[in-house]
């Protein structure tokens, strides 16, 4: 036999047995406990079989639908439920669950799980439109038959709505979550085996109290156990929570059934369907919501980070468009040509400044293997830069430069230095009317390397960064976001541009 037909039959009696114990556990259920029978037939308290019908379409396709008239068979043989009864029963319950997982899968983008609000949605219409088919038809049978009065009709009506449409709430996410192994959270063994012994307590607690005195009603206390589940956890969840509420419901009845009279009973049965039913709405819509609530905060972070990388991508290229305007090499050779030229006597200034032109221009046009590089190199680089400025501006050029030896190994984006240097240089100069002195430091506080560079002589209020300090400004956001800090402050006649930058922990400083 070929593997598909073995499915196709495997799936068929999977889901006849399935929906045929559902039926018979409603009917031995009423039948035991009720021997004497309820108004409206309220024994039904909650028609299981809808929610196991609905949850085996959406697993196995619409196409099973036939499978369910089968349930006409069992109901009359074991129940002893006349076949004239069961026959158009079981053919209204089949249309009844084509219907509502037709919609689910039609309008509500369904894709194996309860955790979008579209699918919730369509399932709570489903849940109230589609048991019509069943509910209108049935019950006006039994009337017609004589084993209704036509007087209980919209009672019977409105009783077997509700019962199928919250089973279908109830019942059908739980089913589909079990067989589908859609449990949010497997990570958190313990909390979720807590949570489930305290909601199992909460829940008999409260159906408890319902149906053994028409007085004590604390069944809302299940509410705070639900949305609890719906927030922390997730849709799985809620519908394990629901399907322990309905278990707490029946063995509740079972154990005050004979304690209370049937008009009480009843009454009490229709406020658990329409309670389970606004129960079960509440859940599962608050932890689709949730869900895609999280999965959009998850979708535009990753949005923004393909935007910086984007960006930084950008910027990667104009930096190399820049480096690659000069040919390192030809520079180099160029330098050494005219250091050559130079005779060795009475010019050893321009020779130093080329050697020292040289380095700096080695150290900044070739092509680092890394965006990053240890800040000691950098500080390297800097010297270099401002020995050759000393060589321009002499003795009204001073230079501090203290760097803590935790610091200098820490890895910075390369080139982060040069435009607040010279930048400082820039600037300061042209409002410094003594000696000009630029400060450079670096340490380590609090897992951030904080870095300043500092010179004498004031910013004016409301002036531009220029392109330097707004260059920097924007690399650092790039790359580290919120994480990195860039503070400028003009204070006793010192501005200050300070630094800071997370340090990476998966990445250790480079060796020296």
């Amino acid at each position: 036999m070929p593997d598909s037909r073995k499915n196709v039959i495997v799936r068929t009696l999977l889901l006849a047995l399935a929906s045929n114990a559902a039926v018979l556990f409603v009917l031995k259920f009423g039948q035991i406990v009720w021997p004497e029978g309820l108004p409206a037939h309220s024994q039904n308290a909650f028609w299981i079989a809808s929610g196991v019908n609905v949850a085996g379409l959406l697993l196995l396709g619409l196409g099973y639908w036939p499978v369910i008239i089968l349930n006409a068979f069992p109901a009359w043989l074991l129940a002893g439920e006349p076949l004239d009864l069961t026959l158009p029963g079981s053919l209204t319950n089949a249309l009844e669950a084509l219907l509502a997982a037709w919609m689910v899968r039609k309008f509500g983008a369904f894709t194996g799980r309860f955790d979008n609000a579209r699918a919730v949605g369509l399932l709570l219409i489903a849940s109230l439109v589609a048991p019509l088919i069943n509910t209108v038809v049935i019950p006006a049978w039994f009337c017609v038959r004589g084993i209704v009065p036509w007087a209980d009709y919209p009672d019977a009506l409105g009783n077997w709505n509700l019962a199928n449409g919250a089973a279908m709430l109830m019942v059908a996410p739980f089913l589909v979550a079990v067989a589908r192994g859609n449990w949010s959270q497997r990570d958190r063994g313990r909390e979720l085996a807590l949570f489930a012994v305290a909601a199992a307590v909460i829940c008999i607690l409260a159906f408890n109290a319902l149906f053994a005195s028409s007085r004590v009603n604390i069944s809302f206390l299940v509410f705070p156990v639900v949305i609890y589940a719906a927030v922390r956890f997730g849709a799985s969840e809620v519908a394990a929570v629901l399907g322990l509420a309905l278990a707490a419901i029946y063995v509740s009845l079972a154990t005050h059934a004979h304690a209370i009279p049937a008009v009480q009973m009843a009454s009490a049965i229709w406020f658990a369907q329409a309670f389970c039913w606004v129960l079960a709405a509440t859940g599962l819509l608050v932890s689709a919501l949730v869900f895609e609530r999280g999965r959009a905060k998850h979708e535009t972070r990753l949005e923004r980070e393909r935007a910086l990388e984007i960006s930084l991508s950008e910027e990667r290229a104009r930096l190399e468009a820049l480096r690659y305007q000069l040919s390192p090499h030809f520079l180099f050779n160029s330098l050494n040509s005219i250091y050559s030229t130079l005779p060795a006597a009475g010019t050893e200034v321009p020779r130093k400044m080329l050697t020292e032109l040289a380095g700096y221009l080695r150290s900044t046009l070739v092509v680092h293997e890394h965006d990053s590089i240890p800040l000691r190199e950098e500080i390297r680089s800097m010297e270099q830069y401002l020995a050759i400025e000393r060589n321009r501006f002499g003795d009204d050029l001073q230079v501090m430069t203290a760097v803590e030896a935790a610091a200098q190994e820490i890895e910075i984006p390369a080139f982060l230095l040069q435009p607040l240097v010279e930048n400082a240089i820039v600037h300061g100069f042209a409002v410094t009317k003594d000696i000009f002195r630029l400060e450079i430091r670096a340490a380590v506080r609090d897992s951030k390397l904080e870095i300043e560079v500092a010179n004498t002589g004031t910013w004016k209020a409301g002036s531009n960064e220029g392109v330097g300090l707004t260059s920097t400004r924007r690399r650092l956001e790039l790359l580290f976001g919120d994480e990195a800090t860039f503070r400028l402050e003009n204070t006793d006649n010192w501005v200050r541009v300070r630094l800071g930058l997370p340090i990476e922990k998966d990445h250790p400083p480079c060796a020296a």
